[in-house]
């Protein structure tokens, strides 16, 4: 802040304030920090990013996938550009091209194990079981001590999917020892079932 009280057009403190105000769930000051930064430097991925992901939570959708694309164009390797834009095509319900987001995410890096839980998320949705399972899987032991627990309920939701109750309830109740929060609703479901 400091800086900026000296020199309103710095670009780096303006950037780094849009990005503090997201995280903080400040939408209206993270936008005008990060459009400042992008007036001084158009050319700016990270700030187009960031903004794409404000913009999206503020359901100006048209307006973030704009910024998603700039920063695809501006830099086709960055792994965040793509994988945001997967989550936007996803909310859109555009499956087909959230997947293929995800998918060059994992070309690009593929111990960037985000993408194999939000392919995994996609997969199910197409009831591709199996391939979903694989990368769900996958997050898991990417993942490590940090695994979301619904990555474990997803892997019981494919076995439920295919009507093998047993594995969707020993995949349940992996989730639910890992503090999920619904689990024990859809394990008792499936106990009901089998």
């Amino acid at each position: 802040m400091q800086a900026l009280r000296y020199k309103p057009d710095y670009l780096e403190p303006n950037a780094s304030l849009g990005d503090v105000y997201r995280n903080l769930g400040n939408n209206d000051s993270a936008l005008y920090y990060l459009e400042n930064a992008l007036r001084m430097k158009s050319d700016y991925p990270q700030a187009l990013i960031n903004r794409g992901i404000v913009r999206a939570i503020m359901n100006q959708l048209d307006s973030a996938m704009s910024d998603f694309n700039r920063a695809i164009e501006q830099k086709p390797d960055m792994l965040e550009a793509y994988s945001n834009r997967g989550n936007l095509y996803c909310m859109r319900g555009e499956l087909d091209k959230g997947y293929e987001d995800y998918t060059r995410v994992i070309q690009i890096n593929p111990d960037f194990k985000d993408a194999y839980i939000n392919r995994g998320r996609v997969l199910y949705q197409e009831k591709k079981f199996d391939q979903a399972i694989n990368d769900f899987t996958t997050y898991i032991v990417k993942a490590g001590d940090r695994v979301e627990p619904d990555a474990y309920l997803m892997i019981g939701r494919c076995y439920a999917g295919k009507n093998d109750y047993k594995l969707a309830i020993d995949y349940g109740e992996q989730a639910m020892q890992h503090g999920h929060a619904q689990a024990k609703a859809f394990v008792d479901q499936w106990k009901s079932m089998k």
